[in-house]
């Protein structure tokens, strides 16, 4: 990255070892150039910060805005029942509607009555978010490019990057259909989705794991149950698998097409 060499690490035991270890393995400057708050502070400060914000992300609190999350999908579900009610079975692409939902329901529980200027503000964050992808696209800056690195002995200064996306499709870690869409790997726990155990990171690891998991789970359970009692769905022939990199979450990159069928 520019004058500073970076050595990517994807050996599940040293990933561990190094979200394990944040005192010693601290945020690049990169992303500090990139990223202001608790996601870019290191050692104490980002301590400092982190201790603040946990109570608010314990499971008793969060259980407090299911009525929330409830209501965000209700909303959601009202829209596509309007979509499928003269057929009762209908080909969507639900990841614009899952997308606002998420922003609904962050609105709803951070501003309350006031959700509606909350989706404004995330809808504006969602666009500046764009704008800086395609700058950083469309930019050459130089020693931005990838390089191999065998037989290293790291010296003081060097980059250690962890790059998920690449674990997450690994054929050494997931098997050869390391890219299909096939949620069934998990019918027997996390465990025992891949070939090796540790490789699957979906909210990093170690003391600074996101700490919007909780969060985030309580969210996907409450918006799943509620939807299966109104929708079975499938995918539909026309989805095609893709998941890219945008900014700091991962996305389908040709939308989510489902065939939505209505239960009653």
């Amino acid at each position: 990255m520019g004058p500073t060499p970076r050595l990517n690490i994807i050996d599940p035991k040293l990933v561990k070892e190094i979200l394990s270890n944040t005192e010693l393995f601290q945020k690049p400057a990169t992303i500090k150039l990139l990223l202001t708050g608790i996601l870019a502070y290191d050692g104490e400060k980002w301590a400092k910060h982190r201790k603040l914000v946990n109570p608010a992300f314990q499971i008793e609190k969060l259980k407090l805005l299911v009525p929330a999350m409830y209501s965000s999908c209700c909303e959601m579900i009202s829209n596509w029942e309007a979509l499928v009610s003269t057929k009762g079975s209908r080909e969507l692409d639900v990841w614009p509607y899952l997308s606002n939902l998420t922003a609904n329901v962050i609105s709803r529980t951070t501003f309350g009555s006031n959700y509606e200027e909350g989706k404004l503000i995330f809808q504006l964050l969602r666009e500046q978010s764009d704008f800086a992808i395609q700058r950083l696209q469309s930019s050459f800056i130089p020693g931005w490019r990838k390089t191999k690195l065998g037989g290293l002995v790291l010296p003081g200064g060097v980059e250690i990057f962890v790059p998920i996306m690449e674990i997450h499709h690994d054929p050494d870690f997931w098997g050869e259909d390391s890219k299909d869409f096939k949620p069934q790997r998990f019918s027997e726990g996390i465990s025992k989705a891949s070939k090796v155990q540790g490789t699957f990171l979906p909210f990093g690891g170690g003391s600074r794991i996101c700490i919007g998991q909780n969060f985030a789970l309580v969210e996907a359970k409450t918006d799943l149950a509620t939807i299966l009692k109104r929708f079975s769905f499938q995918l539909s022939p026309s989805y095609v698998h893709a998941p890219s990199v945008a900014w700091v979450t991962v996305q389908p990159q040709h939308g989510a097409h489902l065939i939505l069928q209505k239960l009653f």
